[in-house]
């Protein structure tokens, strides 16, 4: 029995409408595919990187985050992503290049030339140059030496800044961490650190007469890390029932589930960051003594955002949320953490097109619905 070309047109127009309304889901690619698109997107120039590429989310459009490029720098290493080919292999772009590389270098010798030293720009900074292969030598050396020095406080702690005489468990990792990356003989703080601890509670908060917070008990935890003397700790036990009551083992908090709040009075929504902190610490104590790996898991690849492919924080106010290099960086470290990194390798499919694209998209659609209900129409007049 023939086909007629009334039924063929309709077949080939009912075909390219289902095809055309699938064609969205050939856009899924790995996760890791995406959040690297996010990264490089964040690069300015030969400056660094930004820690968001939403204009509206930055102080200024052309803010470079030592912090972020420093993460960025890690990632895409890591990734073997710091080179942009074209199809033939020529290098088209490269973020490990040496402008980027002269640029952190003046960056830095323009801090401690005009006085507005910062000491934890400074440590992202020799962190970003230690993975371009870069060593910091010579009278720039020598000045961030002295300077530090000038934070060094009697306690066995460091200040943030040369002119202060309050020493942070915080800056004091920061300092510790340059004196290494200058190859610096370092100090001991370790009297300093314990004297920050709380053993009501385990923690450890960021001088002696303060509370315990996530963030300084992490950072002390790799102090003592960094120093190989987790003895000098206050009670091991403790510091990890400490960190993990800030997990959220409620299945039914949808929101939470698998994260680790903040704080416990005032926090509504798990952090990166704060999950982060608490899963690297407790690994570095004992990696047994980690709640659900894979609730945690599933909690840190459901932060991962659709609309740039990075990774973002859930929060009240703003529908339209924009992910940020460092949140993202800590999603991923938690999740190396826990080894569950082969997920990014995942096929998904995440938004990408702008508004006029599925406009163009619905036009196309519509029109070709309307070509097969008029072939249709043509056809049954035709048998009347």
């Amino acid at each position: 029995m023939k086909i007629s070309k009334i039924r063929l047109l309709t077949i080939f127009m009912l075909f390219l409408v289902i095809s055309l309304s699938l064609s969205p889901f050939a856009l899924a690619k790995t996760r890791k595919t995406y959040l690297s698109d996010f990264l490089l997107d964040n690069f300015i120039d030969d400056e660094g990187f930004s820690n968001c590429n939403r204009e509206e989310y930055r102080e200024d459009s052309d803010e470079v985050s030592y912090e972020a490029t420093a993460y960025a720098l890690e990632i895409l290493g890591g990734y073997n992503l710091l080179e942009q080919k074209d199809l033939f292999g020529k290098v088209e772009k490269s973020y490990n290049s040496s402008d980027l590389q002269e640029d952190l270098e003046k960056t830095l010798d323009s801090m401690y030339g005009s006085g507005f030293e910062d000491i934890y720009d400074t440590y992202y900074i020799l962190k970003s140059l230690e993975d371009m292969d870069v060593e910091i030598d010579g009278t720039l050396a020598l000045q961030i030496k002295l300077y530090l020095d000038a934070t060094a406080q009697s306690n066995g702690g460091f200040a943030g800044t040369d002119t202060s005489t309050s020493a942070t468990l915080i800056s004091t990792y920061f300092a510790l961490q340059i004196y290494d990356l200058l190859d610096q003989p370092l100090p001991d703080p370790r009297g300093f650190i314990l004297s920050c601890g709380n053993p009501d509670d385990g923690g450890y908060g960021g001088d002696p007469t303060s509370s315990s917070t996530i963030a300084n008990t992490y950072y002390a935890i790799l102090i003592m890390d960094f120093l190989d003397d987790f003895g000098a700790l206050i009670s091991e036990s403790a510091t990890i029932d400490y960190l993990n009551q800030f997990y959220v083992d409620d299945e039914n908090d949808e929101d939470n589930y698998g994260g680790y709040l903040p704080d416990l009075i005032n926090a509504k929504y798990a952090l990166l960051s704060s999950t982060y902190y608490c899963l690297k610490a407790i690994s570095l104590l004992d990696k047994d003594e980690i709640e659900d790996e894979d609730a945690t898991s599933e909690w840190l690849l459901d932060r991962q955002n659709f609309q740039d492919g990075g990774f973002v924080d859930q929060s009240e106010g703003y529908e339209q949320k924009f992910s940020s290099v460092i949140s993202t960086y800590f999603a991923l470290e938690a999740l190396d953490l826990l080894g569950k990194e082969d997920l990014l390798e995942e096929k998904v499919f995440m938004l990408e097109w702008e508004w006029y694209d599925w406009l163009i998209f619905c036009i196309i659609l519509i029109a070709l619905i309307a070509l097969a209900i008029i072939g249709i129409y043509i056809r049954r007049k035709r048998r009347l």
